[in-house]
Parts: structure tokens; sequence; C-alpha cells
């Protein structure tokens, strides 16, 4: 028998199956069977219920994933916490594991009335479906650098809502695009009210939600369309290894002064430094150089990151 579903009628569908997945403990044939449905059906629904929302899966142990590695971080590093999580089966996006590993902490460990900002990627993106907003009030969001004005798949304006939805908080956007075309443009954008009040609400900021854009050819920013393949080759040239919420640095963790860096708006080197917790999550070998060189910078006390990378660090 075929079932047909409005977009409400599909949602209650999900629902039901994984309530009874995760809840009931009904075998993806018995839920079929329930149902009439086909268990390959029941496979695509409790794959929407994680993908959309859902249902929210937490792991937790009283020693973590990998107790030996994040104690070794936190020593090698000066870190307040790591989190450590199992490398992703082959063809797995890394993004949606570190980034469920960071909803979860989140959830975890905000306070009433923090003030978040947050930087963007996939893995922020990806955090999303696993934050909770519990009992937490009165928190607000703050976007950490400009948004892209060409659609992408993680632009910074939609992390932001998605983020703040997700807790229930306040949301403060930058309206501006991440990259000028001029550093005198920039400068225009920085002198709004708007986006001047933006920046002054990140001086003041309790959490920062950063992930790093290595120079792969992989990287997030010749992806998403942030730089040309001719900036990306140039910042190569002048030792950048990668960029975290906008500031190039090199592989010790210093600015490099570039043009491109010149015509990013974004929020402060130094504020972002002197916020109280600051998390990065980030994961993948292809990020070892940019991750390091944000842990040479003091640009996090708190890292979630996978297994694989985690010992490249080491």
């Amino acid at each position: 028998m075929v079932h047909e579903f409005s977009d409400a009628g599909e949602t209650r569908l999900i629902t039901r199956v994984c309530w009874a997945y995760y809840r009931e403990g009904l075998t993806q044939e018995q839920i079929a069977d329930r149902l009439d449905l086909s268990r390959k059906r029941v496979i695509q629904l409790l794959a929407r219920g994680r993908s959309n929302g859902i249902v929210h899966i937490s792991v937790s142990g009283p020693e973590g994933l990998s107790p030996e590695l994040e104690q070794a971080l936190c020593e090698r590093y000066g870190l307040q916490a790591s989190i450590v999580t199992p490398a992703p089966l082959e063809g797995g996006d890394i993004r949606e594991l570190v980034g469920a590993a960071l909803g979860d902490f989140l959830s975890n460990h905000l306070r009433n009335g923090e003030r978040i900002g947050l930087g963007w990627g996939g893995t922020i993106h990806a955090a999303t479906r696993s934050l909770r907003q519990g009992s937490l009030r009165d928190l607000s969001v703050v976007q950490l650098l400009g948004g892209l004005t060409q659609r992408a798949r993680f632009n910074p304006f939609d992390n932001l809502s998605r983020f703040a939805s997700a807790l229930g908080a306040d949301c403060n956007y930058l309206p501006a695009p991440m990259l000028a075309d001029t550093v005198e443009q920039k400068d225009i954008f920085s002198e709004s009210p708007q986006i001047a009040e933006v920046m002054r609400l990140t001086e003041s900021l309790d959490v920062t939600v950063l992930t790093a854009i290595d120079m792969s050819e992989r990287s997030g920013a010749l992806e998403y369309g942030v730089i040309t393949k001719e900036e990306w080759q140039s910042l190569k040239r002048a030792n950048v290894v990668g960029d975290i919420c906008g500031h190039y640095l090199d592989q010790d963790g210093r600015q490099v002064d570039h043009s491109v860096a010149r015509r990013t708006l974004r929020s402060p080197f130094q504020t972002l430094q002197n916020v109280d917790r600051r998390i990065l999550a980030a994961g993948g070998i292809h990020k070892a150089e940019i991750v390091r060189a944000a842990l040479r910078a003091k640009m996090c006390n708190f890292l979630i990151t996978d297994e694989a990378l985690a010992k490249h660090l080491l």
C-alpha cells in the first residue's frame, strides 16, 4: 500500500516512527508492520527525523569518548576542555559528527542570559540539529562576520537564524557582505549605525563558537565562493594556512596582512581572543594547519574535533 502525506502529515509520520524506534524500542520491521510501511521507508523516515531536528541523539560517558586524547590535547595546548569524536565511516561527513558534538556540548553548558558570538560553516550548520533549548532563558546570538551575497549551502545569515531558533535566542545580524569589493567599501559598512551596534555587542560576549576554514583544494572558502581561485592562490603565496572567523593566519597563529583580510568584515582579532569561553569545532586532517594555528593564537580554549585530527595535532 502506498501512502501520500501533506507536509504536516509527513512530519507527524516521522515523529511516530522515531518515537516507536527510539522510545518504545521497536525494530524497523515491527514499525513497518505497525504503520503499514516498507522497511526502506522506515529507514528513510528515521534518517529524516535526525536530519531535520525531530530527534536529538546524545552520547555521553563519565570519561568522554576518547579520554586519553582529550586529556593530551588539554595538556599540550592549555585547553580548559576538549571533545574528540570517533572518525566517520568511509564517505561520511566529518562536519556532521563534530557538529553533533558541538550542539550537544552547547546544550549542556550554556547558561541563562548568555551572549553567544557565532562564526559560520558546515559544522555550525550541523550543530543546529543537535541543539536543545531546555530551560535556558534570555540567550542572544551575535553574528561575528558578514554574510554571503550569493546563494550558498551554508550562509552565515542562515546559520545564525537556525541557531537562534533552536535555542529560542534573540538574533543579532551583521547586515553586510563578508567580503567587500574594496577596503573603502568595508569601512563604509563598518561605520553604519547598525553594524557598529552589532560590533559593540561582540565586546561583551560570553561564548564564541568558531570553525576553521582551511586552504586546501577542498576549502570552504572556495566551495562557497567567498574568495576566487586567484585570491586563494595569493593567500597561499602569503603563507596563509587558513582563516578563523575572517582572520587569515600563518602557521604560527599570526595574522597575515593581505588585501582579502583587509576587505573582510569581521569582529576584531583581540575581541575574539578576550572572550571567556572560546569554542573551536573543526574536523578532518586537511584542517590540521589552521586548527594548530588557531590554538597557537589562543583563539580557543575549548576544542571539539575528530580522532584523526586530534592525533595529528599531538
